[in-house]
């Protein structure tokens, strides 16, 4: 018999019937409007958090993955390595701005992101993103990189 909608969408949900956590680390308001609607509608639940150091506390056991608005990079990616370290288990996906430099994602990468997408997110490719993260039991060992294809995909030449 086939599932009905409703029950396809109740599997998306925690045992206890909450929506999964998604945690942003960013300032930008606008960046946070745009994808908690996008989380929304992927039936996730954002919580932001100020600061870095807030991700320990701020519902980290719930938190299916973290998103990570890099804006100052020379400040934030030691801080984003730190925390990869305290926390392996959980995705890191880091957002920057669409024209970045390519040195900015390599560094993001080598800080621990598991992926770097670019601002303002696609919503599809969100979700690509979030599903591949959260439902292949993440956990990298030591000296382990991204794992998900590279946000600028490489040209084959074919």
């Amino acid at each position: 018999m086939e599932r009905t909608h409703v029950e396809k969408v109740a599997d998306l949900f925690s045992p206890d019937g909450k929506r999964p956590v998604v945690l942003l680390v960013g300032r930008d308001e606008a960046t946070e409007v745009s994808l908690r609607r996008i989380l929304a509608w992927l039936f996730y639940d954002l919580v932001r958090v100020e600061a870095p150091s807030a991700v320990h506390g701020a519902r980290g056991g719930e938190a299916k993955a973290l998103l990570w608005e890099l804006t100052t990079p020379p400040v934030e990616l030691p801080a984003l390595r730190a925390w990869r370290e305290a926390c392996p288990d959980l995705p890191a996906i880091v957002l920057i701005p669409r024209g970045s430099p390519e040195q900015i994602v390599e560094k993001a990468r080598a800080a621990g992101a598991d992926q770097v997408l670019f601002l303002p997110v696609e919503e599809r490719r969100l979700a690509w993103v979030l599903r591949r993260a959260i439902g292949r039991g993440h956990a990298r060992g030591p000296g382990k990189t991204a794992a998900l294809p590279s946000a600028r995909p490489a040209l084959t030449g074919r």
